[in-house]
């Protein structure tokens, strides 16, 4: 495949300040295998090329903690995917299963050395015509010496709620998440969200204060299913958080229409 990203990454302080902003602008190229069989294994193997230019947008230039990125990497990639729901915007049975690896390393001449991996598990169980009960698990780790625009970053309704989007980063995190979700009509339906995350952060081989520990929120959603895809405003609350001036804060999500 040919591809091109150009998505900023943004640099939290232990308060939750932000410190920087890195414009992560790359073009990478792949070259692999792909093997399906039915929704049950949809893997893909592949060689990926990947030419880097990344210049921290920070007040003060300062090359030690922000340093700029021209890195050419060569990494192996691995994902399979195992997909059992009934719908893939508002599924009401079924389960779904990814994993996916990435590593750069010494005998591929790659220009960092590091490695990440995660697994994505989800279930929903109708309890009857209008309760559906989703189980949502996440757990991903990387080595401590990954540089940090390859870090895991997220946050958001999509997997945890009760921090600002891609503010749960990390080189080692994990999700467990309920929801319960109750259907108004065809188009309408609700959602109460219990989630907590645990997150291990180092920043220029330091560990960052506030991580190393779980936090906790709950959420609660509304969902209209439109032709244009669905349309949903969440709210969250958090018990506590991994940014020391951030803890009992309350978020506001808003998704529209389709991910591709």
């Amino acid at each position: 495949h040919l591809g091109y990203r150009d998505i900023p990454i943004d640099i939290y302080d232990s308060r939750a300040h932000l410190v920087a902003r890195y414009p992560y602008r790359s073009a990478d190229w792949a070259v692999g295998i792909g093997v399906q069989a039915g929704s049950f294994i949809n893997a893909e193997l592949e060689l990926n090329f990947e030419y880097m230019d990344i210049e921290p947008e920070v007040a003060i230039p300062d090359p030690v903690l922000f340093p700029s990125w021209k890195n050419r990497l060569r990494t192996l990639r691995f994902s399979n995917i195992i997909d059992q729901r009934d719908n893939t915007l508002i599924p009401r049975r079924g389960y779904m299963l990814s994993a996916k690896y990435e590593g750069s390393f010494v005998q591929l001449l790659s220009s960092d050395r590091y490695y990440k991996f995660n697994i994505i598990f989800e279930n929903y169980l109708p309890l009857t015509a209008r309760h559906t009960v989703r189980f949502y698990g996440f757990y991903g780790q990387a080595s401590q010496d990954i540089p940090v625009y390859k870090n895991f970053y997220l946050g958001g309704p999509k997997n945890f709620v009760g921090l600002e989007y891609f503010q749960l980063t990390g080189q080692k995190i994990g999700i467990v998440r309920l929801d319960w979700r109750y259907r108004f009509s065809d188009r309408w339906y609700g959602t109460l969200i219990a989630n907590s995350a645990y997150d291990e952060r180092r920043q220029n081989e330091r560990i960052v204060g506030g991580t190393f520990r779980w936090m906790h929120a709950l959420g609660a959603a509304l969902t209209l299913d439109t032709p244009f895809g669905p349309f949903e405003v969440t709210y969250a609350y958090n018990f506590n958080s991994f940014y020391a001036n951030k803890n009992n804060e309350s978020y506001l999500y808003f998704r529209a229409g389709y991910n591709f």
